[in-house]
Formats: structure tokens, C-alpha cells, sequence
């Protein structure tokens, strides 16, 4: 199942603006999802999600505002993402789907702690420089995360 595993900082400012945590009453997303749980956290004073995947560690900067579609955002920027690694557009809108009816849940992995530290970390030096978001999320894919577990073959 996919989740959005927030940091406190974040899951605050998702229910401060009103956007639903828990999971879509909609069916399920059919398809294989292979991409799973990721882990984000607000980066340059909360203007910034930084996500990170759990299983490939693919690194994504999405604008938080308007928070009513930061769903969109966030799934739109893994398409593009997605399709720059060659994926096929039908097997990354299984995965956006799937993101788009995430459920919002508090982080409990520690073992990406240190991970979205290092992304949050840079992403906020680099941001707070003036660098555009998609040169820092092109950035952090450069990173070769340790707890990365697969790699995003098309």
C-alpha cells in the first residue's frame, strides 16, 4: 500500500489546511504500485515537500501551495520524474494514482531518518540559495542513498 509518511512539521500543516489524512473512499488503485511508502518533509520554510521514496529512494521537491492540489503536484512531478527514467506512461500513472489516494500518516521509519535527513538537509541549502526546485530534486537523485533497496529500471 502506498503512504505518505510525514514528518510532525508537516503533518501539522496538512491538517491545517484542511486536506484529508486518511485514505480516499475510493476503490483501490488497480495495477501493481511498485513504489510503495514514501517519507516527506517541509523544506524551505514550508513552502517545499521534500519526498522520498522507501524502496528506490527517488527524491522529489514539490510546492506545498495551494494545498488543495499538493496531491496533484506531487503525483505530477513522480510522472515526470517517472518518464525521465524511461518508465512507461501507463506503469507511472499506476504509480500516481496510487499516490494521489494515499493516506497522510505520521512517519514511523527510522530507518529513513537519516536519509530524509540528508535530503532535507540539502534541499533546504540549496533552496534557501535561490536554486530552482527541480535542480535540487535533480540533485538529490544524484545522492546514492543507503537504504535504497530496488532501483527504478523501465
Amino acid at each position: 500500500m502506498v503512504t505518505i509518511m510525514c514528518r510532525s512539521k508537516l503533518q501539522k500543516a496538512i491538517v491545517a489546511a484542511g486536506l484529508p489524512c486518511g485514505p480516499s473512499s475510493r476503490a483501490p488503485v488497480a495495477g501493481p504500485q511498485r513504489l510503495g511508502r514514501w517519507a516527506a518533509t517541509l523544506v524551505d520554510e514550508g513552502r517545499y515537500v521534500v519526498a522520498l521514496n522507501e524502496g528506490t529512494c527517488l527524491t522529489l521537491v514539490v510546492a506545498l501551495q495551494p494545498p488543495e492540489s499538493f496531491r496533484e503536484r506531487f503525483a505530477d512531478s513522480l510522472r515526470a520524474a517517472l518518464l525521465g527514467l524511461g518508465l512507461q506512461e501507463d506503469a507511472a500513472e499506476v504509480e500516481c494514482a496510487a499516490l494521489r489516494e494515499a493516506p497522510f500518516v505520521r512517519l514511523r521509519a527510522p530507518e529513513l531518518a537519516e536519509d530524509l535527513d540528508f535530503a532535507e538537509f540539502e534541499a533546504e541549502a540549496h533552496l534557501e540559495d535561490g536554486q530552482d526546485p527541480l535542480s535540487v530534486q535533480d540533485m538529490l537523485n544524484t545522492y546514492p542513498y543507503g537504504s535504497a533497496t530496488t532501483r527504478i529500471e523501465p
